[in-house]
């Protein structure tokens, strides 16, 4: 996970987001399925994103890439999902990951603030279901 925490940085100028969210998908064979495992990959991914009173310098896009990444890699099915809210005259975003339909807890966004704009799925394919701001 570290190693995938240097690079991105570099990797998410380099490449188109659709063709990023692609490598970061598992493309070996996964893991059998474990939601202990799921649960420890989550922490993981959260213990690297430093505490709460920093995590504001860090980036919601990483930390998702990587939580993708590394459940896809664990046999599960995440969803990573990209919005973006209008408040107060200026434009936010964010990004986040769904595992069995709930989002993983490690942001303090309220996530009804933000419309999908984008969702991939398996293999990093686009949800053209999702719907879009």
């Amino acid at each position: 996970m570290l190693g995938w925490r240097l690079v991105l940085p570099a990797l998410k100028w380099r490449f188109p987001l659709p063709r990023l969210v692609r490598l970061m998908w598992w493309s070996g064979e996964p893991d059998a399925p474990s939601a202990e495992r799921n649960e420890r990959i989550a922490a993981l991914a959260r213990a690297l994103s430093g505490p709460a009173e920093i995590r504001a310098l860090d980036n919601c896009l990483e930390r998702s890439l990587i939580l993708y990444r590394f459940l896809s890699r664990a046999g599960a099915e995440p969803e990573l999902v990209v919005g973006f809210s209008r408040s107060g005259g200026e434009v936010g975003a964010h990004a986040w990951v769904y595992l069995d339909g709930q989002a993983l807890p490690w942001h303090e966004e309220p996530l009804d603030e933000f419309e999908t704009a984008i969702r991939f799925g398996r293999g990093g394919a686009i949800d053209e279901s999702a719907d879009a701001a």
